[in-house]
């Protein structure tokens, strides 16, 4: 085992010298702090606002990998239903920046991997119903559940889920801002879910040297 460890350092190593690249970062800070982001999102049934902290570290002049956290309120409001919506997920980041050098405008492409749950409470109207009688049924499975219950055509649902997130994103960074397009997706089993945002995050650290 130590063996093979020593063998993939110097294999990492060498890749690492022969695409020009160093470690850490000699022309930027090593770490980068967005301190704060916020924007819109709107995923499968509500419109939400995302508040997340992310800490980066610059492992070459190119490559980030660091840290995200992320919480989310969704509303849906309208005629035929309305609902609450809540979500949180942590991530592990990676982003590719492509201007190398002492530039201030640095535009990026990145991956997360981590832990996303969702819940949300809803009411539905369904004018056309002549039901009065009182259903209810509970779901469960590996990734959460929900509680449904149907009276008088107004159909009310309660649910949470839990698994594995993932977000691709693209944007740049600027004179210590950051502006993300970012798409969402939800590994919730039968069920997924799926979202799309644009989002704002004020930036510390992380300049060039």
């Amino acid at each position: 085992m130590k063996k093979l460890f020593i063998t993939a350092s110097l294999i990492t190593s060498m890749a690492l010298q022969a695409a020009d690249f160093s470690i850490p970062s000699q022309n930027y800070q090593l770490i980068e702090w967005e301190v704060i982001g916020f924007g819109y999102r709107v995923d499968n049934l509500y419109n939400a606002m995302p508040f997340y902290s992310a800490l980066r570290a610059n492992l070459t002049d190119n490559i980030q990998v660091g840290l995200k956290f992320d919480v989310a309120l969704g509303i849906k409001a309208g005629i035929y239903g309305s609902g609450l919506s809540a979500s949180s997920a942590y991530y592990l980041t990676g982003d590719y920046r492509f201007v190398n050098g002492y530039k201030k405008f640095r535009p990026f492409v990145g991956i997360s991997i981590g832990n996303l749950s969702v819940g949300s409470a809803g009411a539905e109207v369904d004018n056309s119903s002549s039901n009065n009688s009182v259903n209810q049924s509970v779901t469960v499975n590996s990734t959460g559940g929900s509680i449904t219950q149907s009276a008088n055509g107004v159909t009310q649902t309660v649910g949470v889920n839990s698994g594995l997130g993932s977000q691709l994103r693209a944007g740049f960074s600027t004179q210590g801002i950051r502006l993300t397009l970012e798409y969402t997706h939800g590994f919730f089993g039968a069920a997924s879910y799926n979202a799309v945002g644009l989002t704002f995050g004020i930036l510390l650290f992380g300049k060039e040297k």
